[in-house]
């Protein structure tokens, strides 16, 4: 079993990452950026605690975890971590997180 789980939501934000920067800068920085983000979400498992909670953005219980450009946002007392997307920080992250639950 795994230690963590991205949410439905989550899983389509990593397709439209891994799209995106296959067709702009080409199959190997996505396939890169993508190995990347699923060691941090195994790092993320072993260690919850690494991401910080901002309240300036939600009032979820959500952490986040920077892996630039992108924030992982997750809920760190679960088993398993559960992971509820992954966001670049240039996007309006108040905006989007208002439509995501814990």
């Amino acid at each position: 079993m795994s230690r963590y789980q991205l949410t439905a939501q989550a899983v389509n934000d990593l397709r439209e990452i891994v799209a995106w920067l296959a067709e702009h800068l080409g199959e190997d920085v996505a396939v890169r950026t993508e190995d990347e983000l699923f060691e941090k979400f195994e790092l993320l498992a072993d260690f919850p605690g690494l991401g910080s909670q901002r309240t300036d953005l939600t009032r979820h219980p959500f952490h986040f975890f920077l892996h630039a450009p992108y924030f992982i946002v997750y809920t760190r007392r679960t088993d398993p971590l559960m992971i509820h997307g992954i966001l670049h920080t240039a996007r309006d992250l108040k905006r989007i997180l208002r439509g995501r639950k814990p």
